[in-house]
């Protein structure tokens, strides 16, 4: 599977070679001149693979549908997060369906599984997979035992591609192997190596970090060796699992 990275603002030029596209939060394009620059200009000269996503997770709530499509029509990524709720699969659905009616764009569409339990999850899947606009389903880390949940309520269910939205650990990346069953998980995004990174926690040492760091944040020299390690490591085991090519 592919890696992408949520990267500090200070550090975009020197860790998105270690990745292989560009993850793009809504609400920091709109925010941060940098930031949007440097992945408007990474798009137009290098035609990196590039991720959009609606800002829920940081935010609780997906950035109002207007502004997310017009951040789409000046970034022209790949892939387009379809808005969604943390824990409200019907909200989602909702905003989902609206998005779709008024995306004219040619991204692929990423709709997210959301839910309180485990049956509202399954629910969420069962409804995303039957809209034919969605290209892939995004299964968030929330989901306790997420390589179990994918493979009975996913794999057996679509052929549709999937990518997993964060993660807590590198231990549960290791988890989908062997790569065959895996075939259709196409990528995952975390901030997971930086913020171990600013903690001084190597993956070597099968260590890591709960705390995020913030797009602000400034990694001494140190710390940003080791985030360049982390990132490249954990590339190394993402490549070695699920699908090669999106």
């Amino acid at each position: 599977m592919k890696l992408y990275v949520e990267i500090p603002n200070a550090h975009l030029e020197e860790l998105s070679r270690f990745t292989d596209g560009d993850f793009v939060l809504a609400h920091l394009f709109e925010q941060y001149k940098e930031y949007r620059d440097f992945y408007l200009t990474r798009l137009k000269m290098f035609g990196v693979s590039t991720y959009l996503d609606n800002g829920c997770k940081e935010l609780g709530l997906s950035i109002p549908i207007p502004e997310y499509l017009e951040i789409e029509r000046k970034l022209k990524p790949q892939v387009i997060v379809a808005p969604d709720v943390l824990s409200d699969w019907k909200k989602t659905m909702f905003l989902t369906d609206n998005f779709l009616t008024r995306y004219k764009g040619k991204a692929q569409v990423m709709g997210v599984v959301q839910g309180k339990n485990n049956d509202e999850f399954v629910e969420s899947v069962k409804a995303l997979i039957t809209i034919k606009q969605i290209d892939i389903i995004g299964v968030p880390h929330d989901n306790k035992n997420r390589r179990a949940f994918i493979e009975r309520n996913v794999l057996r269910e679509t052929d549709k591609r999937i990518h997993l939205l964060g993660t807590s650990s590198l231990s549960e990346v290791f988890r989908f192997n062997p790569s065959y069953r895996f075939q259709d998980i196409v990528s995952i995004d975390t901030r997971l190596p930086i913020d171990s990174a600013r903690q001084g926690l190597s993956f070597l040492d099968r260590m890591w970090s709960k705390e995020h760091v913030p797009p602000e944040c400034v990694l001494t020299e140190k710390q940003l060796e080791l985030a360049k390690w982390n990132t490249f490591y954990y590339q190394t085991i993402c490549h070695k699992v699920g699908a090669n090519k999106i």
